[in-house]
């Protein structure tokens, strides 16, 4: 194989130098770059959190996966959420929730993520900019109930989101949340744009 590649090289260069055109050079991944791996591919997973941390609930979307399958009447190809329980707590504050919907398009991802921004509940309150950090593009809330923080952000055809309750004992509107919150999401951002365009 080593051999057939090597033998092949001074071919390629040759046929190039025979013309004006230069060698195509593959795109490399940009931002309209399409992401085909499922939603749970995507999402945080048990070990990106402390020690102590268990998951409680999993939901996985029942619309087909891949890239031959028609995608949801939302053009939603796969969602994926999970809840990893504080320890100690089991579903109480502290919990950590992450979401990940992958689409068909750019063009779906955007409307569906101004369509969740929507969609989030009034007793979260979004803040003016998203804490240092965040994904491009991210926004952020505050509960005011227990000071928990919800990021959503979109990347490439992904919308996703991370959910932080306070710790228990941790003072209503302490910092922890948020910064936890960015930490977690940028694990996900990665994890999407490691991907894009493969």
């Amino acid at each position: 194989m080593w051999r057939r590649a090597c033998l092949a090289a001074p071919v390629l260069l040759l046929a190039a130098c025979g013309n004006d055109q230069a060698l195509p050079v593959p795109p490399r991944p940009g931002v309209d770059t399409l992401v085909r791996r499922p939603a749970q591919h995507l999402a945080l997973v048990l070990a990106d959190l402390p020690s102590g941390f268990d998951v409680g609930e999993e939901l996985v979307s029942v619309t087909p996966t891949g890239g031959t399958a028609p995608p949801d009447a939302f053009g939603r190809l796969s969602a994926y959420a999970i809840t990893f329980r504080a320890p100690g707590n089991r579903g109480r504050t502290g919990d950590v929730v992450s979401s990940v919907n992958a689409y068909v398009g750019l063009a779906e991802a955007r409307a569906n993520f101004a369509a969740w921004q929507e969609a989030v509940p009034n007793t979260y309150r979004r803040l003016v900019t998203a804490p240092s950090g965040a994904p491009p593009g991210a926004v952020a809330y505050l509960q005011a109930t227990d000071g928990a923080c919800l990021l959503g952000f979109r990347s490439h055809n992904v919308v996703a989101s991370v959910r932080v309750g306070p710790l228990p004992g941790e003072p209503l509107g302490a910092a922890g949340a948020p910064e936890q919150t960015v930490r977690l999401a940028a694990l996900v951002l990665h994890r999407i744009d490691a991907v894009a365009g493969r």
